[in-house]
């Protein structure tokens, strides 16, 4: 998130290929022959990266536990594996995405500083690490299950075998780059939007090279899938002024619908109505990025004035949405529901599987809605 902790749980008990963080495998689904097909251009990993390796001790709360930081252009991950293997990899793969960080979307700065991350042995350590850092709230963290969480720019995982590992590490990398760079946060179901559409990514040529793509994710599409037919999708209202961690108190499968929709909802800004949204989205990055969105958001003639404005600006998702996206607010949310039912009609799932785009009309009515700029005059 774009506050002080963002958090990802990783259910089922293994990983294979496509299981990213929060998320249970799920089977492919049928082609549909007649839809259209959109393949996202992947980024490819660069695996030149210089990596050095230095001694760490983790102050455990059984005593000192011998350790290594292991270091890339852009990343330090400090471990208590014996086994190299897995933390060399994930700096690698850290390297690769902060390319797609900020350019698979739009162009974004580059950290200043290298972004830490901790992976721990065990879960055990992961837990005692959690105790001490979390203190009062360790409890809802430790409830992940299979999981992590990002602090203050620092992500906190533990060995799930290294494909979980490194999706979730996609997920909570997202996060800590927008906690060390973005000068103002995003609203909270954009910060995990985006996080969850940064999770896709497949390996090919002997798990030599992933390459980074949004819709090769089958198992947010998955639970998207499930919540429709079981008719248990989060109203809009609800999605856009909940938390994660508030999801979370009212069970794991409220919390993968979460995860699930707005990873839908992201994609919707991104192609959804022929990628209306796409520039504005745009918009929106670089002015959390440069200290810009919250006085856009406060000075927009958008919200309405007097009372009724002040409370609609408490609900800080919702009104970056009216200001930057759509003032018809049911106008948008109908639209996000027609995409939903769109992405997960049959035959869509064999498109996500293979990466590629499940919108049956690419391209298909495009409106450009007013720049919020223009809107918003601070």
């Amino acid at each position: 998130m774009g506050g002080i902790v963002a958090l990802g749980g990783c259910a089922g008990d293994g990983g294979g290929p496509g299981v990213a963080p929060g998320m249970q495998p799920a089977a492919s689904a049928p082609r549909s022959a007649s839809v259209e097909t959109v393949t996202a251009a992947p980024a490819a990993v660069a695996f030149d990266v210089p990596i050095t390796v230095d001694p760490w001790v983790w102050n455990a709360s059984w005593g000192p536990v011998e350790g290594k930081v292991i270091s890339g252009p852009r990343y330090r991950v400090r471990t208590t594996k014996n086994d190299e293997t897995l933390p060399r990899q994930l700096v690698r793969f850290y390297e690769g995405a902060i390319e797609h960080y900020t350019n698979g979307l739009v162009t974004l700065p580059l950290p200043s500083k290298p972004l830490e991350t901790y992976l721990f042995a065990t879960r055990d350590h992961w837990g005692d690490f959690t105790r001490t850092r979390m203190e009062g709230d360790a409890d809802t963290y430790l409830a992940l299950g299979r999981g992590g969480y990002t602090i203050e720019g620092e992500a906190v995982l533990y060995d799930l075998g290294r494909w979980d590992t490194l999706a979730l590490a996609a997920h909570e990398g997202w996060h800590q780059y927008t906690q060390t760079v973005f000068r103002h946060p995003l609203p909270i179901w954009l910060e995990e939007g985006v996080a969850t559409y940064m999770e896709g990514h497949r390996w090919s040529r002997g798990d030599e090279r992933p390459a980074f793509n949004p819709w090769r994710n089958y198992e947010r599409f998955g639970e998207l899938r499930e919540a429709v037919r079981e008719n248990e999708l989060i109203d809009l209202d609800e999605l856009m002024a909940g938390i994660p961690q508030g999801f979370l108190k009212s069970g794991r499968s409220k919390l993968l619908t979460y995860y699930a929709q707005v990873w839908a909802l992201t994609h919707y800004l991104v192609e959804g109505e022929g990628g209306r949204y796409r520039p504005a989205l745009e918009e929106l990055l670089h002015d959390a990025a440069e200290g810009r969105l919250a006085g856009k958001v406060a000075a927009s003639s958008r919200l309405p004035a007097g009372r009724g404005g002040r409370t609609l600006g408490l609900k800080v998702g919702r009104a970056v949405a009216i200001v930057y996206f759509n003032p018809d607010f049911a106008s948008f949310k109908a639209g996000y529901e027609a995409f939903v039912a769109d992405i997960t009609r049959r035959g869509a799932g064999d498109l996500v599987w293979k990466g590629q785009s499940p919108v049956s009309q690419p391209g298909a009515d495009a409106v450009s809605p007013k720049p919020a700029e223009a809107a918003a005059k601070p």
